[in-house]
């Protein structure tokens, strides 16, 4: 890996310590407080978080469960693709770095939509083959 994608004191860091680096990383994921941030790469990391695993799941899912109520798309269809709104976010974030957001902030992003997005995957094949 290369000197700038990865810190040597990570990879020497105590369980303990990388468990509480872990948890500052989330916080700063999710926070609401945009203090100091104006030379960091977490609003990026928060922005397209939100728009692959929230906003683009949404609008699709929404969407095409009225073309679903009409009657517009089957049962199977209509599975398939709302699975699918989370699936392509992992691969889709790769490409982040030839419309210039740097490689730190786009290992960050799907790094983190990876760990919400596969668990998710699994729990909608499972809801969609029980319930529909």
């Amino acid at each position: 890996m290369t000197k700038e994608l990865w810190d040597s004191r990570i990879e020497a860091m105590p369980l303990g310590e990388l468990r509480e680096l872990q948890l500052k990383r989330l916080k700063k994921l999710f926070s609401l407080n945009h203090e100091d941030e104006e030379r960091d790469h977490w609003p990026w990391i928060r922005n397209i978080f939100l728009l692959t695993v929230i906003i683009t799941p949404l609008v699709i899912t929404v969407f095409f469960s009225l073309l679903f109520v009409l009657n517009a798309i089957p049962t199977g269809w209509f599975a398939v693709i709302a699975i699918n709104s989370f699936l392509p976010i992992t691969s889709t974030n790769m490409l982040l770095v030839s419309y210039g957001i740097d490689k730190k902030t786009t290992i960050l992003a799907v790094t983190w939509t990876t760990i919400v997005c596969v668990p998710l995957f699994v729990l909608s094949i499972f809801a969609f083959s029980m319930y529909l």
